[in-house]
């Protein structure tokens, strides 16, 4: 399956949240933009994920309410949790990130 690359614009959600990976310590930045589709009054929120000297950039700069540009793929993240449920949901995996001034 071939990844098209786009770019989502909306403003951060909640505060975003920096951890990192257990192997390797390296940093991954997740949060929400709310986005809207144009024409409709319509608000969808996207899980935005940012890894590496990104994740840790975007972090310290972004904050919640701020207009950003992510650009990247999005992509199906599938897993069973603790309780042996399937869990699926959407996840956009940012490339590069900008914020509006």
């Amino acid at each position: 399956m071939e990844e098209k690359k786009e770019v989502i614009k909306g403003r951060v959600g909640k505060e975003i949240r920096l951890a990192y990976t257990s192997k390797h310590q390296t940093p991954v930045c997740r949060f929400e933009v709310a986005t809207s589709i144009e024409g409709v009054d319509l608000t969808v929120w996207r899980k935005v994920v940012l890894v590496g000297k990104l994740a840790q950039n975007f972090k310290v700069r972004a904050k919640k309410g701020m207009r950003v540009f992510i650009e990247g793929v999005e992509r199906l993240v599938k897993f069973v949790n603790e309780e042996g449920r399937d869990i699926e949901y959407l996840e956009f995996r940012g490339e590069s990130a900008a914020i509006e001034v």
